[in-house]
Order: C-alpha cells, then structure tokens, then sequence
C-alpha cells in the first residue's frame, strides 16, 4: 500500500468522524470504506494503517475492520500470515498501553485476544504471552487481556463453530487455577509491598466513638448498641464479637502509588469476571476473601468500587463451599468490619458507585446468607443489625435509602419466612427490640419534627401531574409503608402500640392548629409560622395514613384486650375528621397549600375508618354491644357521606365511596338501606349527580349501591333476608337509573345525527349495566337472581336497540363489551332462550360484509364474547359450535389477518374452540378415536396457527406456542394421525425456521420443547428430514455436507437443545466464512 493511498484514507476517515461533514457526505464515505473493508487483502491495510498513522479515527476503523476480518474471513488467511499478525498484535498491544485512549487499547486487545483463541488448541504460545505479562512488570495489559479473555469466551458467539468454542471455553477452564492464582497473587503482592501490621484495640462496630448520629436522631440511642441483651447467652456472645472485631492483626493499606493503583484496578476487574464463572467451591477460599475485602475497605475510590464489584460476585454464587464454617466466619467477620469502615467515613461521604455496590453486597448478604448465620448462635447478629440501621438511616440520597430500606425489608422477610417452622424456638420473638427500633427509625425518617432538614427536599407537589403518576413524597411515604406493614405481621401488639401512642399525638397537635390554619399568610400566631405550621399538619397526615396499620392488633384475639384502645382511636378519627371539615368549610379563608394539608388529613382518617371495617363485624357479633354498633355505624355514615357531593376533590369522593363499599361488602348491616345520608346517596346517584366525576368514582358507587342492595345481611338467617322487597326496591333502582334509555325507541336512533344526539345517555347507562351485573359476578346466586330480574328488562331492550347502535363504533363496542360480561355472571339466570337469542343475534349482525368495516374495539370484543360462549361448558351453548367456527374462520381470519393487533384476542378463541370442544372433533362415541369428524374446520384452525408462526408479534408466538404444548398434553393434539400425516412436516420445518432466524431468541427454549414433543414418533422421517429439507434449501452444498452430519435425534430434552444449537450455530458459522 503506498504513502498516498494511506493519506488519502487516513483524510477519508477523519473527514467521516468530524463535525463539519454533511450526512450526505458521511454515507458516501462509509460506502466506500465498506467496500474496502470486504477486500481481500483488508487485514493487511489495517496493519499498515496501524503502523503509520497516529490518528485515533485511522486506529479505531483499522482495529474494527480488522476485528471483522478475523472473526469472518480467518481461514482466508494463510498460516504464516496468522503467525505473523498475531505476533503483531501483541507487540502492538505494548506499544499502545499507557499511551493511547482506553478504548483503543482494549479494542487492540480484543483483536488479539480473538485470533489467540483460533489457534489455543494448536498452539499454547498465545496463553504463556498472555501469563508472562501479568507476572511481569507489564501486569497491567496482562491482566486487562486475562479479562478480554474471559469476556470472549464466556458470552454467546457464532463466529466459532460449536466444537471450537467448546474446546477453547474448556482450556479456559482448565486453566481457571492458574488465572485466579496470578491475579490473586497480583493483589496479595501489593498488600505485602504497601500494608503495614499493627495491633487495633477495636471495640465493637456497634459502639465505635466515630460514628457521630445527627442530633435529634434515634440513633443516637445505637451507641453503645440498644439491640444487645443483657442475658447471659448473649453476654457469651459479646465475647464472641470482641474476639472478632479485636484481631491481633489487622491489615490496612497505606497510600498506593498511581502504578500501583493501575495494577490494583486491573487485577480486580479481571478477578470480579472470572468470579462470574469460576467453580467457586474449590477456588475461591477464605484468604481470598480477606485479600479482596482489604480493597473493598478502601472507602471512595474506584479500587475500593472494584473491589465491591468483586465482592458481589463472590455473595451472589450463593455457594455452599467444603468448609461452610470457615466461609461464613470470614464472610461475616469482613461484612461487620465493612460495615463499620463505611459507618466511619458516613454513608452520605461516600462515592456514590461505591455506596451503590455496598448497598448490593448487604441485600446480597442478607438475602443469600444471612440464614445460615442466623442459625449459628456464635455470630453477632444483634451487632450486624445495629450498624445495617445506622448505615441505611444515615443515606441522605433518596435512592440509595430506598436500596438499603430494601435490606432492611428482606432481612424482615427472613424472619416472616421463620415464623412457619422456627417460631417455637423464639427465633422472631428474639428479634422483637430489633424489630421496634426499626420502627422507631422510620418514624423518625418520615415525620419533619425530627427529620425536616432532608423531607423538605422531598418534592411532593402534584401540579402538573397526570392521573397514575406519583411524586417523591408518595414514594417515600410508600415505601415506609410497606416495609411497617411487614414489621406489624410480625409484632402486630408492640409495633401498633407506637402507631397508636404517635397517632393520639399528633392528632392532639391538630386540634391546637385548627386555630391558625385560616390566618393569612405570612402572617405569624403565638410561635406557629406558615411553614411550621405546614410542616406539623404534613406530619399528622404521614402518621394518620401510617396507622391504617394497626387493624390486625385490634381483632381476633385482640378484640376484647384492647377494645377500649380501639374506642379511643376512632374518638379521635371522628374528631379530626370533623375539625379537617370545618377547616376545609372556610375556602375563602384558607390557602391552597393547607387547604390540601387538611384534605390529606380528612381522606386518611376516612381510609383509617374503612380499616375499622373488621373491627365493626366483630363489635357486632358481640349481643352487648347491639345498640351501640347500630349508633356507631350511623354515626361514622352520617359523618362522612354528606362530604360526597364535594365536585371539586375527587379524591375525597373516591375514599368516602371505598368507605361505604367496604361497610357494604364487610358490614353488610340491615339497617345500611335506611340511613338517611345512604337514601340521599341513592337520591344523588338517580339524578346522575356524578355523571362528570371520574371513571373510577362512577363505576364505585354504581358497584357500592348494587351491593348495597343485593347481598346478605350479616348476621341474619335465609328466612329473615327480606329477599321479597329487597327485589322491589332494587327494580325500582334500576327503572329510575334506567328511565332515560327506556324512552330511546329505534325511530329515534335510526339515523346517524339521531344517536348522536343520545349517544351520552345511551354510553352512561351501557356503562352503569357493566358495573352492575360485573360486581356480582362471583356472588350468591339469590344475589345474582335479585340482579338479573332487576336489569333484565333493560337488557332486552338494549339488546333489540343493538342493530340501530351499530352505526355508532364507540356504542356498539361498549354493548358487545357488556354483553361479554352479561353471558359470563348470569348465564344460568337468564335462561336458555334468552341467551341463544342475544348470541344470534351478535353472530347475525357481524356477517362478512359488515365486519370488515368494523374498527378493531368492536371486532376484538366481538371476539371476546365468542371466546366467553365456546368456554362455557352448558349444552345450550353447544349448538352454537358450528357457527362460531364458521364465523371464525370464514369472516374473523381476513380481519384479523390485516390487523395484527386482534391476533392474541383471535388465537386465544381458537384454543378455546379446540380445547373446550374437542368432541366437535374427535367425539368419544367413536370408537376408533384417530378418526376426525370435522376435518376440514380442524385442519383449517391449525394451518392458521401455522401461519402465525410467520408473524412478528412476538406475544402470538409465544401465547400460541403453549396452546399447542396445552393442546398435547390434554389431547395428545401430535399423536392424531390427521396431525401427525397431514402437518407435523410443516410445523417442524416452520419451528426450525424460527429458531434458525433468531427472530425471538427469547423462545428458544419453548420452540425446543415443542420441536421435541413432535419427534416423540416417527422422529427419523418427521423430524430429521424437514429439518435437513429446509438446511439443504439454505446452505450451499459444502456447508450443508459439514453441517447435516451433526443432525441427530436425541431421546432427552437437554441433549436435543444442545445438539440443535450446536447445527445452527455451525450453519450460521460455515454461511459468514464462504460469503
């Protein structure tokens, strides 16, 4: 190559990768360096390019190119030209190190790393290069190639045959001792250079003088480590953790000079990879451990991260090495000693990388093996606990305080796990003063009395929010939540007995603040400031919501015990809902900010009514307590629901109805219908006063005021139900909830701009059946009677309104919705004519003609209601057989085809044809039961799953992928001769294709297992030949002689995969070498 040409390329290429060339311009230059990178004598400009130019744009494209030649056009290479390129790269590898940009280096490497690995089988030479250097002063490179090693042979790849990768990945194997021997030795070599002993005087972590809690801050109570006992047993054990955490020997690092640190850094991302894949049960041994988590002490710095990385490795292997003892000792020993480090410098102090892995390692720690510490009464538990608290309530970053609460969760997790078996023995009970300083701390976290520095950088505005999404606040809040709820499984007494005392409190605060929240801002009152102010109604709405809890520690056992507590709370809830409404009443007066405080307040005190809702089944059941539930439940009612009507918080009217929906299925009480504020309800509901409200809101209290109606009482025999009136009243609901709709006639509806016109009434009721009829899908069935004789006549007459409503999309799809969930709860009510007609009528009205016209809402639920009536095992549904398997394939399958969207809804009515009626096909009067008395329909249903396998969607080849592996086992679907004879051919040819494209790589291992169920017989001719057919149509003739050879028929699952994979990848291999 001349001097010319190189210049000319060098200047091509930093034209390509500089700012001032157009696009134009850049997809002309990439043509023309595609083109010269398909020469055959590419590699050898690469070198040349590599050996005289400096530039980084020339000695990345050359580096690429070449990387591409070896991987794909290797074996166009004659031998001593490998020879030479390999030395090539190897000296070129040197030169580059600690000169040119990281990313150049390692691409270099990888070229290296690449050709080494085609000739490892033939020729040691490559590996003893690569050893040499990491034993050498130039450690650096060789440790960055071991790593580039292990990378390349531990990650899928078809540019080696099967064979050759397996033969190299297992040299790499072999020689796993000697890797990990070298960079080990690298690490422990910088520790005999650079540590220094010395004797520690080491208290225990849980009392060490440096760790300096934030005033006001629980923590300081964990000084001196609040979770030890005083017992005996555990005053052995604090023997035990001084002679631990007091080691004659303590190693420590002094500072590291830049090379070294560059060895450092090298060894331990080489040595967290290998960690990845190593056998760690022979390997991996204490001093190991004790090496990598000298580093890992290291506190902010990159080594110290690295040395995380390595850690991580080790704890998620979950292994159980030949000396279980041993490893946990040392395991546990470091974590404490870890903990202690990070608790030292302060987790907010810490370099946010590294501060994540730590995070990563205790979640590893506590998740993977903190059971088999537990178990171990010689370990310290209680002082691991104590400095996990103060690390994880000391994280200032949201984020990783959410991480490390997770910690803290999983660690609770363990001890609910415990309960089942261990519990006898005291294990979670042990953990109970633990369990209520964890408690303690997230009250403390939570609440801006002792924690307000960091929650005012908590966004909690709404503003600009959409429905769904939630801000950081919620999350917070959230999450404490969640993590209490787990603590009160286990402690629900002791834990509630905080809640409560807290809660009594700071509703104490609320009636003292209701003076000040209507004075005007920036105003100031006795000592309370606007912000104060905001701040303490933030934290009576946070404790309000967080006694939701309580509810398990007030019933059952508890109910009698604690029954006055129980009192005292809802005295208290009463009160603050009233003081939150007549603060709320003042609108003029108060700002938005504590108007919203006090509407938070008011919505979770009406949630801590709805928790009650248990408590109030119990409180009635007890005969003394009669007249007093009757007035409690009124009173509560009364209290509340005139709040309904307040338009402009829908959140407020959403928890008032999950309240009354929740008295209604719970309480269930007689008198419910008669309380005067439920009857104003009703009022409301039949005057369509909520017709603007949210969806949510509606289909509540449509479902709320059903139920109301329909389900028993409590307490209350069969004969004492009322079921007569009952049904009177909720007829009558339903004729004035229905009125509007029951005046349409079709005359008014028979032109497009007339249902226009109505289209409002006629979707808001269509809307209301829904809800109705869905709520007591699962219900008594004199609840479904009830309902079905009040909505009937509504329904006949929607149901004749249908063929006028389809010209209105939106309408029709929502009438074909609700007929699907009508033919679902109250099949068995409506009786047999009546369904036959309503289903009919559907198949009538979607002929051919008119459904190509349909939108895909309309078509996808017409599909829907067909798949509902072919799962229904009642004979009157049998005779529809027929015709939905016409209307299927002859009408539904050119919609569907052309919208792709529809297939899932489509293929899953499929399945139900051929699973719930396969005596359609195969009747069991037959007596040969091979035979096929719909052939034509059978055969049809399955070419179209055949054809779905050529889609894209990859959730239709997936869902139908387990339909036919259903289909097999309930029916034995590839054991029927008209399958086995007629399609198994195309099915193994059309499943092979999947798996040869790659198309959804993700079912593999589905595609497999069907591929395997089909060789179940006849393999040789009905698997084996399809196969080879299709390989033989793809390959030229060389590869495919190479490749048909490999083809065998295996007898178990595992070995079919493999040998499958190994012709594929070959196939693919051999195609890139000849092209």
């Amino acid at each position: 190559m001349s001097e010319a040409f190189l210049c000319t390329l060098e200047n091509l290429l930093n034209e390509f990768y500089g700012s001032s060339s157009s696009n134009d311009r850049k997809q002309q230059i990439e043509r023309e360096l595609r083109n010269l990178s398909k020469d055959s004598k590419a590699w050898e400009y690469c070198v040349q390019l590599l050996q005289h130019s400096n530039s980084q744009y020339s000695q990345w494209w050359a580096l690429s190119t070449l990387e591409e030649y070896v991987c794909w056009k290797w074996t166009a290479i004659t031998e001593d030209n490998r020879n030479n390129l390999r030395r090539f790269m190897y000296e070129r590898c040197l030169v580059v190190s600690g000169i040119a940009p990281s990313y150049v280096v390692t691409k270099c490497i990888k070229v290296f790393i690449n050709i080494g690995i085609r000739q490892w089988h033939q020729d040691s030479y490559f590996f003893e290069q690569i050893m040499k250097l990491a034993s050498s002063t130039s450690n650096v490179i060789g440790t960055t190639m071991l790593l580039v090693l292990s990378e390349e042979l531990n990650r899928p790849r078809n540019d080696l045959t099967a064979s050759q990768y397996m033969n190299c990945k297992k040299l790499l194997h072999d020689k796993a001792t000697v890797i990990l021997s070298t960079v080990t030795g690298l690490l422990e070599g910088l520790l005999s250079d650079k540590e220094k002993r010395h004797v520690t005087p080491h208290s225990s972590p849980g009392s060490n003088p440096s760790v300096s809690p934030r005033p006001g801050s629980p923590l300081a109570l964990c000084t001196t480590s609040p979770l030890h006992s005083t017992s005996g047993s555990e005053g052995v054990n604090n023997e035990m953790v001084a002679r631990l955490l007091s080691q004659t020997h303590t190693r420590t690092l002094v500072t590291l000079d830049d090379r070294a640190v560059s060895t450092a850094e090298a060894a331990l991302k080489c040595l967290a990879h290998l960690l990845s894949w190593v056998p760690m049960s022979e390997l991996v041994t204490p001093g190991l451990i004790s090496t990598v988590f000298v580093f890992a002490k290291q506190g902010s710095s990159e080594l110290a991260t690295q040395a995380m990385s390595c850690v991580n490795e080790i704890v998620s292997r979950n292994r159980v090495p030949n000396h279980l003892e041993e490893f946990i000792f040392h395991l546990f020993h470091q974590t404490l000693q870890l903990l202690a480090k990070a608790l030292e410098e302060g987790p907010a102090k810490l370099d946010k990388a590294y501060n994540k892995r730590f995070v990563e390692f205790l979640n590893l720690f506590v998740s993977g093996h903190l059971r088999r510490v537990e178990s171990n009464a010689s370990f310290p538990i209680m002082d691991f606990l104590s400095l996990l608290f103060k690390f994880t309530f000391n994280q200032t970053d949201l984020d990783l305080f959410y991480d490390s609460l997770d910690v803290c969760s999983s660690w609770v997790d363990f001890l609910i796990s415990l309960q089942g078996y261990m519990s006898p023995d005291g294990t979670v009970q042990r953990y109970g003063c633990a369990l209520q300083q964890l408690t303690e701390l997230l009250l403390w976290k939570a609440r801006f009395v002792t924690n307000a520095e960091e929650l005012v950088l908590v966004e909690h505005d709404t503003e600009g929010l959409s429905e769904g999404e939630h801000t950081e606040w919620d999350l917070f809040v959230g999450k404490t939540t969640q993590l209490l709820s787990k603590i009160i499984e286990l402690c629900p007494v002791a834990i509630s007995d905080v809640l409560i005392r807290m809660y009594t409190e700071h509703c104490e605060c609320l009636y003292q603040l209701q003076q000040h929240a209507v004075v005007p801002a920036n105003d100031v009152s006795g000592d309370v400031s606007r912000e104060k102010m905001l701040q303490m109604l933030r934290d009576v709405g946070t404790v309000t919501h967080l006694t939701q809890l309580v509810q398990p520690s007030l019933v059952g056992e508890y109910f009698e015990s604690r029954n006055n507590l129980t009192q005292g709370i809802l005295f208290h809830t009463m009160k603050s809902v009233e003081v939150a409404k007549r603060v709320l009443g003042e609108n003029s007066t108060i700002e938005p900010e504590v108007q919203k405080a006090f509407l938070d307040i008011y919505v979770n005190n009406i949630y801590i009514l709805s928790m009650f809702s248990q408590w109030f089944v119990e409180f009635g059941f007890h005969s003394k307590y009669d007249s007093q539930y009757v007035s409690m439940v009124t009173t509560v009612i009364d209290t509340i629901l005139p709040s309904i009507n307040n338009q402009e918080s829908f959140r407020l009217q959403q928890a008032i109805l999950e309240l009354l929906h929740k008295f209604v299925l719970v309480l269930r009480p007689h008198f419910l219908i008669e309380v005067s504020s439920v009857q104003q309800v009703y009022t409301l509901a039949l005057q369509h006063t909520f017709l603007y409200s949210p969806a949510p809101v509606i289909s509540t209290l449509n479902k709320t005021l059903t139920l109301g109606l329909v389900l028993p009482w409590q307490s209350k025999s069969e004969q004492d139900q009322d079921w007569a009136r009952r049904g009177e009243q909720f007829e009558q609901f339903c004729n004035s909830m229905f009125a509007d709709i029951l005046k349409i006639k079709r005359d008014d509806i028979d032109t497009e701009v007339k249902l226009g016109r109505l289209r409002e009434i006629i979707s808001r009721d269509v809307t209301c059946l829904c809800d109705i009829v869905s709520c007591i899908a699962h219900r008594e069935n004199k609840s479904k009677q009830v309902v079905c004789r009040g909505v009937k006549p509504v329904v006949r007459y929607v149901i004749q309104l249908l063929p006028c409503l389809e010209k209105d999309p939106h309408i029709f799809e929502s009438v074909l919705h609700f007929t699907t969930i009508l033919c679902d709860a109250l099949r068995v009510q409506l009786g047999t004519q009546f369904l036959q007609e309503l289903v009919a009528l559907c198949l009538k009205i979607f002929s051919f003609q008119r459904s190509t016209a349909h939108g895909v809402g309309i078509t996808e639920k017409f599909i829907n209601l067909l798949t509902t009536v072919v799962k229904e095992p009642s004979v009157i549904y049998k005779h529809f057989t027929p015709d939905i398997i016409d209307i299927s394939l002859n009408q539904l399958w050119p919609c569907v085809k052309e919208r792709p969207t529809l297939c899932l809804a489509y293929f899953n009515l499929l399945h139900g044809i051929l699973d719930f009626h396969w005596s359609h096909f195969y009747p069991r009067s037959n007596r040969n039961r091979d035979i096929c008395t719909n052939e034509s329909s059978f055969m049809r249903i399955l070419q179209l799953y055949g054809e779905s396998f050529v889609l894209t969607d990859f959730n239709v080849i997936k869902q139908n992928l387990l339909a036919l592996i259903d289909l097999h086992d309930k029916h034995e679907l590839f054991q029927k001769g008209l399958f086995h004879f007629n399609l198994k051919s195309n099915f193994v040819t059309v499943l092979f294709e999947l798996l040869y494209s790659g198309r959804v790589n993700l079912l593999s291992e589905d595609i497999e297992e069907l591929l395997f169920s089909l060789t179940e017989n006849h393999g040789q001719e009905f698997f084996m030949r399809p196969v080879l057919t299709y390989l033989e149509s793809h390959l030229t003739p060389d590869v495919y002689g190479r490749v048909s050879s490999k083809l065998e028929l295996k007898n178990d699952l595992t070995s079919f995969r493999l040998n499958l994979r190994d012709v594929i990848n070959d196939a693919k291999y051999f195609t890139h070498q000849i092209a």
